[in-house]
């Protein structure tokens, strides 16, 4: 906690006061796991592993028997704190579904782990209608999240396989432009 509390000036004094000054105060590694039945995606489960200072200042709060797990009211809690927000950004993710862009605010699940010092959201999110190929991206149209796509995320799985490649570059409001990572999945 002493940490935390010695951290917290440090990483209030970071925020930007004005968002031509926008730069990534929380870092997060993304990946993709496509779900797949009788031969189409039917969803997708969506990883966000976070940096570990992020995942600090996340677990003083909410990891209230300091055991490093999160039991199920620890991951409710989480829950509560982060899902209407999220939702309100629509998970900050971008899909295209059989060449058709989709946007969705709800993940049909929601849950949080911890992985030696990182803090892991798994989000699953069903799609409209079976599909041969989605094509997911995450990024913050603000840029106070850096979001990159996990190199190592599996390239193939059970009924698919996925590349990670760059996205076209997405023109930020009063920012610029960026280039996001996009995961491209169709199902074999």
């Amino acid at each position: 906690m002493r940490r935390c509390l010695l951290l917290l000036p440090l990483v209030l004094g970071l925020l930007p006061w004005r968002q031509a000054d926008a730069h990534p105060h929380v870092f997060i590694d993304w990946r993709v796991e496509p779900q797949v039945e009788k031969g189409a995606i039917v969803g997708i489960k969506l990883y966000w592993r976070f940096d570990d200072l992020y995942s600090d200042l996340v677990l003083e709060t909410v990891d209230r028997d300091r055991d490093r797990k999160l039991s199920p009211p620890e991951i409710e809690l989480v829950a509560k704190r982060t899902l209407s927000n999220l939702e309100k950004g629509k998970f900050y993710t971008h899909f295209t579904v059989d060449g058709r862009p989709w946007q969705t605010d709800k993940a049909v699940d929601f849950t949080a782990q911890i992985d030696g010092d990182h803090l892991i959201y798994v989000f699953t999110f069903a799609l409209p209608a079976p599909a041969k190929q989605v094509a997911v991206s995450s990024y913050d149209p603000e840029y106070y999240i850096e979001m990159l796509a996990d190199k190592k995320q599996p390239a193939t799985g059970q009924g698919f396989g996925c590349k990670v490649m760059r996205a076209p570059p997405v023109k930020l409001d009063g920012w610029g432009t960026l280039t996001p990572d996009l995961v491209d999945c169709a199902s074999r």
